[in-house]
């Protein structure tokens, strides 16, 4: 795995993965949705490291929502994020690049 900077302005807030390892403002993000969302029975601090506990955040959501076996991974990929703007109408993929001070440091799988 390799780290990546997401920079370039015209790309979206959220890179189009985001898994253990990722930081920055858009897994600070994602953090507070999935406290606010009710997927934080486990210990989620809205700190920007994308850790264990946000991959437990992230599964409970994918459980919530019918992803079966393998597909409770805890990464907040494209199928996650898909099911979470459907779920939640929260459109992750509007949010543009710039709308928060930071960079986001994505984990290539």
């Amino acid at each position: 795995m390799r780290k990546e900077q997401i920079v370039a302005s015209s790309q979206l807030f959220f890179p189009e993965f985001l898994n253990q390892g990722s930081s920055g403002p858009a897994v600070r993000l994602l953090q507070l949705l999935l406290i606010m969302g009710g997927y934080n029975s486990v210990a989620i601090i809205p700190d920007g490291d994308y850790g264990e506990e946000t991959a437990k955040g992230v599964r409970l959501f994918q459980d919530a929502v019918g992803f079966n076996g393998a597909d409770v991974d805890g990464n907040f990929g494209p199928a996650t994020r898909k099911a979470f703007v459907e779920w939640h109408r929260i459109n992750v993929n509007a949010i543009p690049a710039d709308a928060f001070e930071g960079e986001t440091m994505a984990v290539i799988p």
